[in-house]
């Protein structure tokens, strides 16, 4: 699949939608078409406050990823050479709400807050002085070496064994975490993060679990006693002193800010928050709950989480509960509340002492499991003879279990994901059969001292090489921080439905360069498959990938050496113009399949190639595969606007041409496509008939010589309360035959009902119906059809 777009529901809303589509020849091959829904908990997902990833494929190229945050987040958007991967980099700053308007500068611009006229003083309700320009001091020497985290003090003989480089200051920092008290022992500071891991180096022996991290600005102040000034205005560090009350009430007297005034000091105090001075974005949101205005709700919450950012448990709780009073209906209520329950439970009585100080960078075992059930039923009704035909009953059941561990110097995780298709019809009435498929099944171990990592198991990668799912061994080591090589080895999965297959085996190298050339990382690769014991592939490529703030572009080439064959050339990119504005391209050239000796089974009656060697040679039986490999082209061109604030329209046109195979062997030529050609027009509105609802308007038209299709669909998600939502789906299509005259029409109708539950469950109910007409000069026959889904998921 390729990336089209993405947005932020409602601009600032926690749900991240990424609009991908499957290529040409995925829809040629018949997926990529139908209606599908999966939803996956990420292990880990938590450090980026991401809940769930949910993938919908509505048909037509309207397939999307949806991920869920437990609150709003900074994030950056590219894709891989293999076109397997979306890499999603998410900036997480400290539970931040954001208001809507985007801030387009880190510097704050100046604020001249009323008060009294005196530019040193503060007034006893945490005003901020007359004329202080407010800004964010660029702090250039903010890295800090962690050498030691423990609940007992830092003892003296401790920090005098330490040989304190010239010019660096040894320190100890106290913060709270889980209602406990941590004291951090800390050196600094550096103006890289190199430079702060030379100095590392030779502490290692004596702090083997000490890590390099980013200091605070009011952190940096108490250790150097040194105050940050910008335009001759110095900064002060503490902004809450004189803030008294345990949460800070409503109406209290004000000077009267303007609206403008207003937003400077919500920038200013989202910027203390991202910057982590807690303190100072405490006091900025106590000023601004002083000032009457739609901008209290979000102050009120932000001033909980630098409180409790601050370890000021009581404060916090006090904030949230006086949230929750202020606004007990709103829709925003749910996540105070998660919060608000999260101190409390912070807060019960702690276990007894362990016999030896867990350090804060040791975590015990983290589980997470999501199984889930569905019960499917499909019936038919043909105009011929009016019985309902079932085309599916069955019962599905999805497993997948994950532990992680990070630890001093390991980090540990393994993950196994099956699932269970049991077939209701019986295989004695052509139903399929019961069916059990292991997707993924492998353990994992980073060890983060050497720069090292080990994949063992049921796997899948599609880069360097590697064609896809395989049972074997992924090992990768840092040679240094900008380079790192991988060997990658195993026997090739065909379906998830087998077992280990050992009659085909590879192997690959490859060598990951981070910008080496300006800003482009390039990562070169070999990768050798053989097949019952004769060459199946001989492949050497590269892969570049480069990306910046404004875009991304990522090529690839896989040239096979044995066949003297480009296997694919790829190149895809996207680039945006503005905020509101983005384009996007591809051009994709490949063997379809890709071209291995394995390609000479295709419209054989046999399944070997020891069984193909009997009647060939070696060399007849790799021009069959040559034969047999077909090649496809596929040129897109594309473009993403934002119109106001609830609408984004995309737009691309696509050209795709499947190349015919010759007959050789006994297997009849294969015609190809010919040239065919898509337009797809996409309209997505949000709150069009309600809060937070979105609806998604698809128009694609296109065709080839001897057809042509036109396409209209409407999805649409309108959320009732904060538990339940109503997915309405639509869709028409129309498809002529220019060569016979058969026109096709088909109308699908569906309805989804998801129930999300307050903690572990999601319910959901599915019901669809479909009819087609297929009609020519002479005759005419309709088809009709409803489907059922029902099932539940449940993550732990």
């Amino acid at each position: 699949m390729r990336w089209i777009s993405d947005t932020l529901s409602g601009g600032t809303g926690p749900i991240l939608e990424v609009r991908v589509a499957p290529f040409e020849s995925c829809r040629l091959l018949g997926s990529g078409t139908g209606i599908a829904s999966e939803a996956y908990r990420p292990v880990g997902g938590q450090l980026a406050s991401l809940t769930e990833v949910e993938y919908e494929s509505l048909g037509l190229g309207d397939d999307i990823l949806f991920f869920r945050f437990e609150r709003p987040v900074g994030y950056s958007i590219s894709q891989s050479s293999d076109l397997r991967h979306v890499i999603v980099k998410i900036d997480e700053p400290g539970s931040l709400i954001r208001d809507s308007a985007p801030r387009t500068d880190a510097t704050v611009p100046a604020a001249t807050v009323a008060g009294p006229p005196n530019d040193n003083s503060r007034s006893a309700g945490g005003q901020v002085p007359q004329n202080v320009t407010l800004r964010v001091p660029q702090l250039t020497a903010d890295f800090v070496i962690n050498l030691q985290s423990t609940r007992e003090s830092v003892e003296q003989a401790t920090i005098e064994s330490i040989a304190v480089p010239d010019g660096r200051t040894v320190y100890v920092s106290e913060i709270t975490q889980g209602g406990q008290l941590w004291h951090r022992l800390r050196l600094g500071f550096f103006d890289s993060e190199a430079q702060a891991n030379a100095a590392l180096q030779p502490l290692r022996a004596l702090f083997p679990r000490a890590w390099i991290g980013r200091a605070q600005a009011s952190e940096i102040d108490t250790a150097s006693r040194t105050d940050f000034a910008t335009g001759g205005t110095v900064i002060e560090r503490i902004m809450t002193a004189a803030i008294a009350a345990t949460a800070t009430p409503r109406g209290t007297e004000s000077a009267g800010l303007t609206a403008e005034q207003i937003t400077q000091l919500t920038n200013a105090a989202e910027t203390a928050m991202l910057d982590r001075r807690y303190e100072d974005a405490a006091g900025l949101y106590a000023q601004l709950l002083a000032e009457p205005g739609p901008h209290q709700q979000r102050a009120r919450e932000n001033l909980g989480v630098a409180r409790e950012r601050l370890g000021q448990i009581d404060r916090a709780t006090a904030e949230f509960r006086a949230y929750l009073t202020e606004y007990p209906n709103d829709a925003e209520s749910a996540r105070v509340m998660q919060r608000l329950e999260s101190l409390t439970t912070a807060r019960m009585p702690p276990q007894p002492t362990l016999r030896r100080a867990m350090t804060l960078e040791e975590s015990a075992w983290d589980f997470v499991s999501g199984v889930s059930q569905y019960y499917r039923r499909d019936v038919d009704t043909f105009d011929a003879d009016r019985e309902d035909f079932v085309g599916l009953s069955a019962l599905m059941t999805d497993v997948d279990f994950s532990s992680r561990r990070n630890g001093s110097r390991f980090d540990l995780l393994s993950r196994i994901s099956a699932s269970h298709f049991h077939d209701l019809i019986g295989e004695d009435n052509r139903g399929p059969g019961d069916q059990t498929r292991v997707t993924y099944a492998y353990f994992d171990m980073l060890d983060t001292e050497r720069d090292w990592s080990l994949r063992l198991g049921r796997q899948s990668l599609h880069n360097w090489g590697v064609l896809g799912r395989f049972d074997g061994i992924h090992a990768s080591y840092g040679i240094r921080t900008d380079q790192r090589v991988h060997f990658v080895s195993g026997y090739p999965v065909d379906t998830t439905r087998d077992g280990v297959e050992t009659n085909r085996q590879f192997y690959g190298l490859a060598w990951d360069f981070d910008e080496l050339i300006g800003e482009a990382d390039v990562s070169v690769f070999l990768n050798d498959q053989r097949i019952e014991g004769i060459d199946a592939r001989r492949a050497v490529g590269a892969e570049i990938h480069y990306a910046n703030e404004r875009g991304n572009v990522t090529a690839m080439v896989d040239y096979d050496v044995d066949y003297a064959e480009i296997n694919s050339i790829l190149t895809l990119g996207a680039w945006r113009l503005s905020d509101r504005t983005t384009l996007s391209g591809l051009v994709d050239v490949r063997k379809s399949p890709i071209l291995t000796t394995r390609n000479a089974l295709i419209g054989q009656p046999v399944t070997t190639i020891d069984e193909l060697l009997i009647v060939w040679t070696e060399d007849e039986i790799r021009q069959l595969a040559v034969d047999r490999t077909a090649q496809s082209t596929t040129l897109t061109i594309g473009a993403s606007q934002s119109i106001g604030e609830r609408f984004q329209i995309n737009v691309d046109l696509t050209s795709t041409d499947i190349d015919g195979t010759v007959a050789s062997g006994g297997v009849n030529a294969i015609p190809g496509t010919g040239a065919q050609t898509y337009l797809t027009t996409t309209l997505v509105g949000t709150s069009l008939f309600g809060r937070n609802d979105v609806s998604m308007f698809n128009v694609r038209v296109g065709g080839g010589d001897d057809f042509e299709t036109r396409y209209l669909t409407w999805d649409a998600r309108f959320p009732i309360g904060r538990r339940l939502r109503l997915n309405p789906r639509l869709r028409i299509a129309v498809r002529d035959g220019l060569l016979d005259g058969t026109m096709r029409e088909t109308v699908n109708l569906g309805l989804r009902v998801l129930y999300n539950t307050r903690r572990h469950f999601r319910f959901e109910f599915e019901v669809g119906a479909d009819q087609a007409r297929r009609s020519n000069a002479t005759t005419e026959t309709t088809t009709s059809g409803y489907y059922v889904n029902l099932g539940y998921r449940a993550n732990y």
